[in-house]
């Protein structure tokens, strides 16, 4: 099964917070969560700017429901994700960093039956952008760009895109 994540984080070196995900799985499932502990003081003004705004409005938070703990979100993860998940994210590799640390702890601790690694869509559209010679991406304009929610779909919508490239000039049998 295909779970397409997205993540937002605060970064500094040597550490990522997380403060919310987004999975959308190909059977048309959705998870979402916001880790009700991160620290809103160690954010950045771009944090502040794009993440943010998805979060609260005039000091509440919205999406009340989704506030969770890391304990609370693993859990529900372990039971949304079956046991042969494959992931996708766009420019996915801090995705994976904080889902794999800030949610599991050492690469070692993820369940047995994960990967351990991420499928990148944007890397799968550079390659045949060089092969073809042609830009696909992007095709428009996201909207609420910086949503892990919204992010993780319209992951799942380019995943698509690529793969109807593929299918057109490199048939695959599926």
């Amino acid at each position: 099964m295909r779970y397409f994540l997205d993540t937002e984080f605060m970064e500094s070196p040597g550490q990522i917070e997380l403060i919310s995900i987004g999975i959308k799985c190909e059977d048309g499932r959705i998870y979402y969560a916001v880790n009700k502990d991160f620290n809103p003081e160690n954010a950045n003004e771009w944090v502040v700017e794009n993440v943010f705004p998805y979060l609260v409005h005039d000091g509440k938070p919205l999406e009340p429901e989704a506030w969770k703990s890391i304990d609370e979100i693993r859990k529900e993860l372990l039971n949304f994700i079956d046991k042969e998940p494959q992931f996708y994210a766009y420019f996915a590799s801090y995705d994976w960093v904080a889902f794999c640390s800030c949610i599991f702890g050492r690469m070692i601790d993820l369940p047995e039956y994960f990967p351990k690694y991420i499928n990148d869509v944007k890397s799968f559209a550079n390659l045949i952008q060089e092969t073809l010679k042609f830009k696909i991406l992007p095709i428009e304009d996201q909207e609420n760009e910086h949503h892990a929610l919204a992010d993780a779909k319209y992951t799942e919508m380019l995943y698509n895109l690529v793969m109807n490239y593929l299918r057109i000039y490199l048939p695959i049998k599926e």
